[in-house]
């Protein structure tokens, strides 16, 4: 019996009758009283339970309403379908995989394990990755050194840079790295796909740029992109569109509203930060007419000439 099947039953035991002793957990999996301890101290430790030991009952019971825990076990299913679906799948997974899947096998409940073929994870997309690329940017990280590479942009010119890198990243099954460029001593992300070449340096990291700094820029605005100033970008979604988009979460610090524009039609409007339009304005065309743009100018300009263009192509 796994230990995930003894916090669930310590667990469920407290919160149906109130309590629950030692000596329960003993017989019901045949473990010692001192493995049991040990089960009761991992609830209070890692899971924050506020469990304690009632001397009048002889017994252990939450001192305050604890429903943390309810889902465990579904949690542990759907966790290891998870992982058990990025290990194997070609640009995720790592040369032990194997053993990593193996070790994960007794970590959903008995009851449960026959539902794990139930449950699918399915990744949309993916970009496959230099092995070699991502083992010399780890190796920078940890040893801050830098990275000398040949990159192509978004617009296909080709330029050599001496970047730092700082941070390794996937984001929706592409990898970037965020990294110091060295000439204009500030944060670029860098598209792994569109590295051309790369070479370790000896040279060592100068920039004085923190982490703190660095990972408020990452998780300050929407995308892969993201930059030391955002703007507020706002849509209205409209039709089927709208029931889609509300129950969805684009970015943590997003605004969600229903509403109705001018002609008074029913519409949800989206409101979230973002630094650079081209990732936000591909979501937004998705949605076709269903989805329009009202803020900022730029981006409701950008998101009209798109549209011509399209057009121009019949």
């Amino acid at each position: 019996m796994s230990k995930l099947e003894r916090v669930v039953f310590i667990d469920r035991r407290i919160r149906s009758v109130g309590s629950v002793r030692l000596a329960e957990v003993v017989g019901e999996f045949c473990v010692s009283a001192r493995q049991a301890a040990r089960d009761i101290e991992y609830l209070r430790y890692s899971c924050d339970a506020p469990i304690e030991y009632d001397q009048k009952t002889k017994a252990y019971r939450y001192a305050e309403p604890f429903d943390d825990l309810g889902f465990l076990e579904e949690d542990a299913l759907l966790c290891r379908v998870l992982i058990h679906r990025l290990a194997t799948t070609k640009p995720f997974i790592p040369l032990n995989a194997s053993e990593i899947d193996r070790r994960l096998e007794g970590f959903v409940p008995p009851r449960l394990a026959p539902l794990e073929a139930a449950v699918r994870f399915e990744l949309s997309s993916f970009e496959d990755v230099d092995r070699a690329l991502v083992s010399s940017i780890i190796q920078a990280i940890a040893e801050k050194r830098r990275l000398a590479i040949e990159y192509r942009d978004l617009s296909d010119r080709e330029s050599a840079r001496t970047i730092e890198p700082r941070r390794l990243v996937n984001y929706s099954g592409a990898w970037y790295c965020y990294a110091v460029d060295a000439e204009k001593s500030a944060i670029r992300n860098f598209k792994l796909s569109r590295v051309r070449s790369f070479r370790l340096l000896d040279a060592r990291h100068t920039s004085a740029i923190g982490d703190d700094e660095l990972d408020s820029m990452i998780d300050g605005a929407y995308g892969a992109y993201k930059g030391p100033t955002t703007t507020t970008a706002t849509i209205r979604f409209y039709g089927p569109a709208l029931s889609i988009v509300e129950h969805e979460v684009w970015h943590p610090d997003q605004g969600l509203k229903r509403t109705e524009d001018a002609d008074g039609r029913a519409c949800v409007e989206l409101s979230l930060p973002v630094y650079r339009f081209e990732e936000l304005l591909g979501r937004v065309l998705r949605f076709g007419s269903n989805a329009i743009p009202v803020a900022p100018p730029e981006f409701v300009l950008a998101w009209r000439e798109e549209i011509i263009r399209m057009r121009g192509l019949f």
